[in-house]
């Protein structure tokens, strides 16, 4: 795993990329033949065996969203298989298993239900309030914003690996960390790289941020274009498993940092490639029918 992916989380969500692109290529076609569905559903077994066995609760929830959307966008969400069962199955987990130690939890190698449990314990929270997560949003975003908002500290300046950013090393440049610029006395400042988006806001600032949601926003107009023009199921399953992958990564980019990952990042943008050339005829007639819809509306609204 270490040698592959770097990491459990890393590893987990290499494969929700996957089983979100496979999934969308199998909602895509027309007609499902009894083989293909039994294929499809031997490579989701395999997948789902080691997603589970990587403890990885953000890959977990990135899966489950991304399966959502996919659905959502065929039309064929179920509210209560997709959204009620699981509630319901989290409260009946949370009040079978008991978590005495957090620590156990967090640090050691639990099962996967103790570790998905752990997760909504009220000791869980405060450890994400103190000095985890949720401290990077709360505290650590807004000093950013206060001392550096519109170009942040520099590219690998917090953190980030080439300045030692969740590590217990140096880096390879500790000279150009600006860690204590931050002025925030508690060791977490370390661990920022937990939190992409709050790292991306710290080396990059808040224009860096708005074009790199711009070229996201630019890659769902794409994909969503391939997927209503494109008659090729191949093309259009494709687009259909990117829209999940991205929605997956913008929500797991809040609880680790996919996008430094690069068993995810090369992934999502070769994916992206891939559905822009699929789709690169079709993007005139898609641009011209989105300004006509926004004329008619305009019209509409005058």
């Amino acid at each position: 795993v270490f040698g592959t992916t770097f990491r459990y989380n890393a590893l987990g969500f290499f494969i929700t990329i996957f089983t979100l692109v496979t999934f969308g290529m199998f909602q895509a076609q027309k007609q499902h033949k009894i083989k293909t569905t039994v294929q499809y559903g031997a490579l989701w077994l395999l997948f789902g065996a080691v997603l589970v066995l990587t403890v990885s609760r953000t890959s977990w929830l990135g899966l489950y969203v991304g399966i959502i959307t996919i659905l959502a966008i065929r039309r064929r969400l179920s509210t209560v298989l997709l959204i009620v069962v699981p509630v319901l199955i989290t409260i009946v987990l949370a009040s079978i298993v008991e978590i005495r130690d957090i620590k156990y939890a967090m640090e050691v190698e639990p099962s996967p239900v103790t570790r998905y449990v752990a997760t909504f314990t009220s000791a869980y929270y405060r450890v994400l309030r103190e000095h985890g997560r949720l401290f990077s949003i709360l505290e650590i975003g807004p000093t950013i914003l206060r001392k550096e908002p519109l170009l942040g500290f520099g590219p690998g300046t917090i953190g980030s690996l080439v300045t030692g950013g969740g590590t217990h090393a140096v880096g390879f440049l500790p000279q150009y960390s600006r860690e204590e610029d931050l002025g925030i006395d508690n060791p977490s400042v370390q661990f920022l790289h937990d939190t992409g988006w709050i790292a991306i806001l710290a080396q990059i600032g808040l224009l860096g941020l708005a074009a790199l949601w711009w070229i996201f926003l630019r890659l769902v107009k794409v994909a969503w274009c391939c997927y209503r023009r494109v008659e090729d199921s191949f093309g259009r399953g494709l687009a259909l498993g990117l829209l999940g992958c991205l929605t997956a990564v913008v929500l797991g980019n809040f609880f680790i940092f996919p996008l430094a990952l690069r068993s995810v990042s090369l992934y999502i943008w070769l994916f992206g490639a891939l559905v822009t050339s699929c789709c690169k005829p079709t993007l005139p007639r898609c641009g011209h029918e989105l300004t006509m819809s926004r004329d008619a509306s305009n019209k509409s609204g005058d």
